[in-house]
């Protein structure tokens, strides 16, 4: 069991030209809730790092798990392997949060590809994103699933805010609920 709450966090920064490090976690149970991440990120020149999450069951509820940067690098993949992933936003709406899984960024560099080989999945006012919002270019976002179920507002995006261009979403399912 690996149980996030309140604001907590697994986190590898970089601040300089580097690549921050790659974040691998394996767990039968994972529970992400109220504002809590599992997060690569760059805020300058160099890389985020990839992350590898694989799991029985993973559920994120107003919380999110993302490679992103907010310099000139690029964001990094995330491959994630679970037979449940359900992202949610429960409870009363006093924080302005979303949970998602997530390879952005918000200026120069490029996001990553997200990688989803997962048995079933539930978004109930959740996200699935590659998103950019400045000049470089969104990600592909392949998912395999054999049910994947998408409520309130609930959403699968490779975007770009600004010049770049988006990439491809793929979506291989037995069962498509939306």
């Amino acid at each position: 069991l690996l149980q996030l709450n309140e604001n907590s966090n697994i986190r590898t920064v970089n601040q300089s030209t580097d690549i921050a490090g790659r974040i691998s976690v394996f767990a039968d149970l994972i529970l992400l809730t109220n504002n809590s991440a599992i997060v690569s990120g760059s805020f300058s020149e160099g890389k985020a790092g990839e992350l590898k999450i694989n799991s029985s069951e993973i559920e994120v509820d107003k919380s999110i798990i993302a490679s992103t940067t907010f310099g000139k690098g690029n964001a990094g993949d995330i491959n994630l392997t679970a037979k449940k992933l359900k992202l949610s936003n429960s409870g009363p709406n006093d924080l302005d949060i979303e949970s998602g899984i997530e390879s952005g960024t918000f200026a120069k560099g490029d996001s990553g590809n997200v990688f989803i080989n997962v048995d079933e999945i539930l978004i109930n006012k959740g996200f699935i994103s590659a998103k950019t919002g400045g000049e470089g270019k969104a990600g592909n976002i392949l998912l395999k699933t054999n049910s994947l179920i998408l409520t309130n507002s609930a959403g699968i995006v490779s975007n770009t805010l600004a010049k770049g261009d988006s990439g491809i979403v793929s979506i291989s399912t037995d069962i498509l609920e939306i």
